[in-house]
């Protein structure tokens, strides 16, 4: 892939290291490292090409992992030092923490914001609504409001911050932060990050021509939907208990008519 001048080259830079590309603190200029599984290497070849504009690398494909008694195959790649690396470590992480600010966001190009998205988004139906999230797990709420701010300003599309929560192994709540895309921005954002997207991550966009199955595999299980009481499959990873948007609606009015009539009472 060739760039017209260095900022497009860095914007798009900068989006790998939103996601899963980091450059770790060793010697005095730095060097960038992606590590990735091997199903998505068309994914993990067309960074490799993003890379070569800056500096060249090396790549070890098909690596073996033994974790918890399974065997996963990745591919890894590590660039030279480099002076934007050294710079870009600079200005992203501060006390060993990878960290945002304006001016990294401000230089946020639309192959950077595919970058990102295909490392850390999703596409989740849901109940049928459908949402678009990023997860910034890593960063603080004060840094995913300002992302969420930087990136109307750059893209004209609204994020919005939500808090969610999990459980640690001792059973303390541990609280992170995600971005929402507000969903009348979704056709937009889909059709600004789509000639970035490679045939193999396309599972995460909003396309009727997509073979979802194809990514996902075949992990379903059938359940009723508890208002019209019909019986319809879904993917085991999704949470949505509604065959369609139409019946999640009726069933929400219902209970508010309910509870309204309960307070009547009262």
């Amino acid at each position: 892939m060739k760039f017209k001048n260095k900022l497009e080259l860095k914007g798009a830079i900068i989006g790998m290291l939103l996601g899963d590309g980091y450059i770790p603190n060793s010697g005095v200029n730095k060097l960038m490292r992606i590590k990735m599984k091997s199903a998505h290497r068309e994914y993990f070849m067309f960074k490799k090409d993003i890379l070569e504009n800056v500096c060249s690398l090396k790549t070890f494909l098909g690596e073996t992992n033994d974790r918890w008694g399974k065997v996963t195959f990745s591919d890894r790649l590590s660039t030279k030092t480099n002076p934007l690396f050294t710079q870009l470590r600079e200005h992203m992480y501060h006390d060993g923490r990878r960290t945002v600010d304006e001016h990294v966001m401000k230089c946020l190009t639309p192959l950077g914001m595919a970058l990102w998205y295909q490392d850390n988004g999703s596409y989740a139906k849901g109940s049928g609504y459908g949402d678009v999230i990023l997860c910034t797990d890593a960063y603080s709420k004060t840094e995913c409001e300002m992302m969420a701010r930087e990136l109307q300003k750059r893209f004209k599309h609204q994020w919005r911050v939500y808090r969610r929560v999990r459980k640690n192994k001792d059973g303390e709540k541990l609280y992170f932060y995600r971005l929402y895309l507000r969903k009348k921005d979704h056709e937009y954002f889909f059709k600004l990050i789509d000639p970035f997207v490679v045939d193999c991550m396309k599972y995460k966009l909003k396309r009727d021509d997509v073979d979802v199955k194809a990514f996902r595999g075949t992990r379903e299980e059938s359940i009723i939907c508890p208002v019209c009481k019909k019986e319809f499959k879904r993917f085991k990873s999704q949470k949505g208990k509604y065959c369609s948007k139409e019946c999640f609606k009726k069933f929400h009015r219902t209970s508010q008519r309910d509870t309204a009539k309960a307070e009547d009472i009262v």
